[in-house]
């Protein structure tokens, strides 16, 4: 998007269909939204939303393979949300990666999922078409399983950062 920036990626605004906005994930990983209906998702997911339910788009570039959790779990979410990743090709049937809808016993959802490096869109969308409102979508990005760590918050939800038997990084 920028000079600055550090990627060389540029949106493409119809990638996941025409009429859902699509942006780029700002680094902190957080965006506070608003689901309106200017933005819709025509994308039918397993977990609901889409089908012309208000949504936005993000787009995340990943370089090396990472855990990502995506989470709207927030006092400013105020409304049913539905979050939905897929991959470059979004549009397409196939590529979901996953989705998730109410996993915290509320309306917020979040998830957690291993990815390969490349592009991936993560889609915060109202649970069906009368859905609007305020959200707040926060995106933590955490080494692969497996990766070198050097303390256990640096590891995704249920990873340990622990010293390998007969090794002696963690």
């Amino acid at each position: 998007e920028s000079a600055g920036d550090t990627t060389e990626f540029n949106i493409n605004p119809n990638a996941c269909g025409t009429g859902l906005t699509i942006a780029q994930l700002p680094a902190t990983g957080i965006v506070a939204g608003n689901l309106d209906g200017a933005s819709t998702s025509m994308l039918l997911t397993k977990c609901g939303g889409g089908g012309g339910a208000a949504a936005h788009a993000y787009a995340l570039v990943l370089t090396e393979p990472q855990i990502v959790v995506a989470s709207t779990v927030d006092p400013m979410t105020t409304i049913d949300t539905v979050i939905d990743i897929r991959r470059a090709n979004c549009a397409d049937a196939k590529a979901e990666v996953a989705c998730n809808d109410d996993s915290v016993g509320g309306t917020s959802s979040e998830l957690t999922v291993s990815l390969d490096p490349g592009v991936y869109y993560v889609i915060v969308e109202g649970h069906d078409t009368s859905v609007t409102g305020p959200y707040q979508l926060t995106v933590k990005l955490f080494s692969a399983e497996g990766a070198e760590c050097t303390m256990t918050s640096d590891c995704a939800p249920g990873l340990v950062c622990r010293i390998p038997s007969g090794e002696t990084a963690m």
